[in-house]
């Protein structure tokens, strides 16, 4: 009986350490952003704002630009340069850059523009795609009327997302 505790306990000792490992090699084992849009199709006004981890930005940064200073402002050209808007015949909506909110190693970036969306509006996500192999990011869409979540993963094209 005793044996059995202390192989029990000598089992959630090694799990812990384990998970401790796992911890400190990658702090979040899935890469993730999230994307909200707000599109008012009576004044063209498309806001974005996007929720992704400083760290995992600046690995992007690093990736494409080594030796880049690490600031908000190289976060935020990051993001612009990755996130596209379109109508459905191509014509790119032009996003510029609204603002940062940080909380710890959480950002909030936001990115506005102005779209003559008449019909569907699309999407291109390729936020750290090509940094992270397990990169998922979601797009969240709505027009006050239609709200839609949209997946995106490495090679992923541009998707409808209202």
């Amino acid at each position: 009986m005793v044996t059995i505790r202390r192989l029990g306990l000598l089992s959630a000792l090694a799990v812990s350490a384990l998970c401790t490992r796992v911890e400190q090699a990658d702090a979040h084992p899935l890469h993730t952003t999230l994307a909200d849009i707000q599109l008012d199709r009576r004044t063209g006004t498309v806001r974005v704002m996007v929720r992704v981890f400083a760290d995992d930005v600046d690995g992007g940064i690093t990736h494409d630009h080594p030796g880049t200073p690490r600031t908000d402002s190289a976060r935020v050209a990051y993001v612009s340069a990755r996130l596209a808007l379109a109508e459905l015949r191509g014509r790119s909506v032009s996003l510029q850059p609204c603002g940062l909110t940080r909380r710890a190693n959480l950002l909030w970036i936001c990115l506005s523009g102005t779209a003559r969306v008449t019909g569907t509006l699309t999407a291109t996500d390729a936020l750290l795609v090509d940094v992270y192999a397990d990169q998922v990011n979601l797009v969240q869409a709505t027009d006050g009327h239609v709200k839609r979540t949209v997946l995106f993963t490495r090679g992923d094209r541009a998707k409808p997302v209202l």
